[in-house]
């Protein structure tokens, strides 16, 4: 029995915003199949703002989860309480020292993916109340904006975790300390100078200082000596090292803000 072709049949339909358009219905054995029934306008219309809004929930997704990432780095970052609303645009800068120090520093965070590729290091120094930490968690700030790994210490702290490795139930070598706090893209190390401890827990401060400078890692040491007193605690070739890059060292020689 021979099959009838099929059957095509226009009709025009109206959109009260667009007017009428065409839909073709074809007709295979007396059986309808519509073509789109929808305005093309208003379909052509209704895909834009789909693809707007799903633009726009991807941005908001990506916007959340680089979010949660910077808080995790800044969580991580083990910045002290005391310094969590401290930034570089709270930093009391009024003599012209000042304003040049926040300004070095303000730089080098400005510049920030250019100087973890370089390695490029920091010395703060200055006497208690002259605002180092203050700076140095302002940068930590930043690094972490940029969802880099950041952390600050203290000589003392990092002693502990190395002395820690002594125990027989310790769950960490002293490598393995080293391997951990070397692994930061930024590193802020206080009081460096102030302790007295072993010339064993000395010598790995410094290897710390080696491993990351190997690595290409930025650090930022801060200190309560003066120029001099830190060349003769770090030696020459410790303190080369953290020059090299355009490394900074950066003297705060005005009275305590704590005053």
């Amino acid at each position: 029995m021979a099959v009838s072709d099929p059957a095509i049949v226009t009709s025009v339909h109206n959109c009260r915003e667009h007017g009428n358009y065409e839909v073709r219905t074809i007709y295979i054995l007396d059986k309808p199949i519509h073509g789109k029934l929808e305005c093309p306008k208003c379909e052509a219309d209704r895909l834009q703002q789909e693809a707007v809004q799903k633009e726009a929930r991807a941005r908001a997704a990506k916007a959340r989860q680089l979010q949660e990432t910077q808080n995790a780095m800044l969580d991580a970052a083990r910045i002290p309480d005391r310094y969590w609303s401290d930034s570089l645009r709270n930093f009391s800068a009024t003599t012209p020292t000042q304003k040049s120090v926040l300004k070095r520093v303000t730089e080098y965070c400005e510049k920030w993916p250019e100087r973890r590729a370089t390695g490029t290091s920091m010395m703060l120094l200055g006497t208690p109340g002259t605002g180092k930490t203050h700076l140095a968690c302002s940068v930590i700030f930043e690094v972490t904006r940029h969802c880099h790994s950041a952390y600050f210490t203290t000589v003392a702290d990092f002693s502990r975790a190395i002395r820690a490795t002594y125990s027989p139930a310790a769950k960490e070598t002293e490598g393995d300390v080293l391997d951990r706090f070397a692994g930061y893209h930024f590193l802020a190390i206080d009081e460096v100078g102030s302790s007295s401890g072993s010339d064993h827990e000395k010598q790995a401060l410094f290897d710390l200082i080696n491993r990351r400078y190997n690595a290409v890692r930025p650090t930022m040491l801060l200190t309560n000596l003066s120029l001099e007193e830190v060349r003769e605690f770090l030696g020459a070739r410790i303190m080369d090292r953290l020059r090299e890059g355009g490394g900074k060292v950066l003297v705060l020689d005005w009275e305590s803000y704590r005053k």
